[in-house]
């Protein structure tokens, strides 16, 4: 299903901080299916060619992935460390902050960390770069294990 509210979010926020004299940005996505499924990437660079601009991404989006996921792949982390970008693009398994089982605190607390980690990470290799959380949607019908 897609949901294009979110992405057309993205883009805007991305296109709003072009700045003047530099048409050309890049980002690096880390996500999951979401991300790859509803091709999130090529529609922001579609958006940014369509106003003039050029826009080059990488992406990384095994299903499934989380923001600890990332933290510990190697390929992640490689794709971080290669540098070449302008922003890192982090979207976050659809249901892991929404989870209301035992010990959901220390489950977020941990999510959170990821997000930390790679946005650390990032800022290592260059203070410019600006991290963006992308959230996924909630499901109609809610998380499963609740019903």
């Amino acid at each position: 299903m897609k949901f294009p509210l979110f992405k057309y979010c993205l883009v805007f926020l991305l296109l709003c901080s072009y700045t003047y004299g530099q048409s050309e940005k890049s980002a690096l996505f880390l996500g999951n299916s979401y991300t790859y499924v509803n091709d999130l990437h090529r529609m922001v660079a579609e958006i940014a060619i369509s106003q003039g601009n050029s826009f080059r991404y990488k992406s990384h989006t095994p299903g499934g992935y989380n923001w600890s996921s990332h933290a510990t792949d190697s390929t992640s982390l490689a794709h971080i460390a290669a540098g070449d970008y302008d922003y890192l693009i982090l979207q976050e398994q659809s249901t892991r902050l929404a989870t209301n089982e035992n010990g959901a605190a220390k489950y977020q607390h941990y999510s959170i960390m990821g997000a930390e980690y790679l946005d650390f990470q990032a800022k290592l290799l260059d203070t410019c770069v600006r991290s963006m959380l992308y959230l996924a949607w909630g499901r109609k019908e809610g998380h499963g294990i609740y019903q």
